[in-house]
Order: structure tokens, then sequence, then C-alpha cells
């Protein structure tokens, strides 16, 4: 009996040893795979040739669909000619935003199709290699995507682009008569890593960057590349990456320089608190390393994602460009002279900050417009090409 119970302990003694062993043998492999993250912040280079290869499978699967629904108006129809590989690198901005535009749209159904093997032919033909039960759960993970306004604080090598999700700073919104905003976007800030692809993450938001210091020059206090970017987080190979492009804000969530201001306060604090593990900090935030559902903020839910004529005009521009567009009699150019006037003096550029201040103040009628006397006008000319068929 002795020997039979010291055997039997020493059975469990070494279950229990393993699922220990288990689960320490999975963050060994997941901190194994952060390390092969680069110094640019981007993801390994076989995760990135997957990522696109699942992509691109979910691109074909679309693009018929999306051809028929942008048939809807054939004075401005410009075929795709969707390449047969790679289409989600080498095609222009402008067709990748309306193809994944139709894809998060429909993504619980695209995921529903490649679970009951409705595309395994297809997958074969376009990868070179049999659909495999992992490639199929990355995929049906991308039902719970975040599609949103973020403030991309820094850059971190090895780690990612530091993405944080503020949504709305109540404190500072005007109420404006007739305006509707979502209560779902008021919620504690919401910090990811993101993994690159191809280009560095800092490269493709430099210009961003740029613009927002010249706006708000009191940025540059931080010292840090700060940028305001609307994008569509996926999780991916235990980590959280994007969907191919950034694109500028439009949510809407910040109007006034109070607003920028407070909700870069809130993004850098979470900064130092989440990734810098600054323990004077005592905002309340959240580092995710995946989207869950309860996190989500899904394309076809908000409504925000969807074809529109502005990925159309931008396609067709792409398309003729700037010295075709004279020769095109459906085009025409719309030319608009006026006067602007700024409380103080500013050029091409830098905005003094006080213009905004004073503005601010005209439209909270803090300060009288009839007893303002101080400021500058400038000369400015708009040059825009419109199509004749479209809505101008």
């Amino acid at each position: 009996d002795d020997v039979k119970s010291a055997g039997m302990g020493k059975k469990g003694k070494k279950k229990g040893a393993s699922s220990a062993s288990t689960k320490a043998e999975k963050e060994q492999k997941r901190a194994a795979r952060v390390s092969l993250i680069d110094k640019h912040g981007r993801m390994p280079r076989d995760d990135g040739i997957k990522f696109y290869a699942l992509l691109d499978l979910l691109a074909h699967i679309v693009i018929d669909d999306v051809e028929r629904e942008r048939r809807w108006s054939e004075s401005t129809y410009i075929p795709f000619h969707w390449p047969e590989r790679d289409g989600l690198q080498k095609m222009p901005d402008s067709a990748r935003s309306i193809v994944l535009t139709h894809i998060w749209k429909n993504i619980n159904r695209i995921s529903d199709e490649i679970d009951n093997g409705d595309h395994d032919g297809l997958f074969l033909r376009k990868v070179g290699r049999r659909i495999q039960d992992a490639d199929k759960d990355e995929i049906r993970s991308w039902r719970n995507h975040i599609e949103d306004d973020f403030i991309v604080i820094n850059h971190v090598p090895h780690v990612g682009s530091i993405f944080v999700q503020v949504g709305r700073v109540v404190q500072f919104e005007q109420k404006i008569a007739g305006s509707v905003k979502d209560e779902t976007d008021i919620h504690e800030p919401r910090v990811f890593c993101v993994q690159g692809l191809a280009t560095p993450m800092q490269e493709l938001l430099q210009g961003s960057h740029t613009m927002l210091m010249e706006a708000y020059p009191s940025l540059e206090k931080y010292g840090l590349p700060i940028s305001f970017c609307h994008a569509t987080l996926l999780p991916y190979s235990k980590g959280v990456t994007y969907a191919v492009t950034l694109e500028q804000t439009n949510r809407s969530y910040y109007e006034t320089p109070q607003q920028y201001a407070e909700a870069v306060k809130i993004a850098t604090d979470c900064y130092k608190k989440a990734i810098l593990k600054d323990q004077t900090t005592t905002i309340q935030c959240t580092l995710y390393d995946t989207i869950t559902p309860a996190i989500a903020r899904r394309a076809w839910e908000k409504g925000t994602n969807k074809i529109s004529h502005e990925y159309e005009k931008w396609l067709r521009e792409e398309a003729l460009g700037g010295d075709e567009r004279e020769k095109d009699p459906e085009m025409t150019l719309l030319r608009v002279s006026g006067i602007i006037w700024m409380p103080f003096k500013n050029s091409a550029n830098f905005t003094d900050p006080r213009s905004m201040d004073a503005i601010q103040e005209i439209m909270t009628s803090k300060r009288p417009l009839k007893n303002v006397r101080e400021g500058f006008k400038h000369r400015i000319t708009w040059e825009v090409w419109c199509n004749d068929h479209e809505p101008c």
C-alpha cells in the first residue's frame, strides 16, 4: 500500500507539473515570438507573409461582389483589374479601402463560408497549399475587430507602435443642436501594441505627426512622435496588427484645441502607465494583447466603413492623374478664391495657437465678434476637380 500510494503521489505530482509546464511553454513561445519583432516594430517576416495571404484570400472571395456593388454609376465606374496575387500590397489605397470595407462588413458570412470549406480550392490556387485549421482560426478571430480613431503615442523597438483608443472627451464637448453621439464611444482608454507590416509604422505616420505639430505646437512638449489615425485593428498570431491601411481620423471626437490637448494627455498618461510602468500615473487604462468581443468595435455595427463617393473619387484621380484630368470632358475644375481672417499672423507652416484660443472664445460667445479689432487677412485659393456625375 505504501508503494502504491507513493506511486500515485508521484503521478499526481507529474500531472500538475505537466500543466504548469504547458502554461510556461506557451508563455515562452509568446515571448520568443515577441522577441522576433524587429527594431521598427514589424512582425516576423513569415507572419507577415501569412497575414497577407489570408487577407488576399478574403479579397478574392469578395471582389466580384464589390465590383457589382460599384456599378451603381457607370459613368464613374473604373474596374479594379484586381491582380491574381498580392492585391492588397500592389493596389492603390483607394481600391484597398473599398475592398477592405466590404470584407469587414461581411466578415461573419465570409468566415462561416471558410469554416464550411467553401473556399478551400481558392485558397489552394492562390496560396499554393491546403488551408489549415490554424488559418481558419485566424480568420474567424477577425470577427472581433476595432474600427475607430486612435492616437499613436510612440513606436517602441521590438514591441510595436502604441495605439491608444481614447474615445470621446466628454468634458470638452460642445452641445450642438441635432447632433447625435454614440454613448459606447465613452469608455476607459485602451492601449494596444500594434505590430507593423512591410513599411515601418513611424514612416507611414510621419506626415500625420508633422501636420499635428504644425497645428498644435504645444504638443511638442511631450517629445513623442504623436499622430492621429483611423484604422482597423485585428487580432493576429497572439498579438494585434492593423488591416493594411491607415487613414485620417473620421469620427469627429476632437473638434477643439482643448479636446485635442486633453485626448493627447490621456493617451500619454496611458502610455506611461501601461508601457513604461510608471506607478506615479493614476489614470485607469488597460493594455490589451488581443481583441475580445467585449471591446470589439465592429465596422458593420457602427456604419462608419462604407463604400463612399470619396473612395471612388480618389480612385478616379489616381487612375487619371492630374494632367489627364484636363483632357477628360467629364471633369470640371472649380477654382474658389476667398479671404480668411485669423486673429494672429500665420504662415503655410505655422498657426499661432493664440488664434485657436481666440476663435474658440468667439464661438462660445466669451468674446463678442463686434469687439474684435485685431487680426490678419489672408487671400486663399482652392482648386477642386469635380466629376460631372458625382455629388459636389
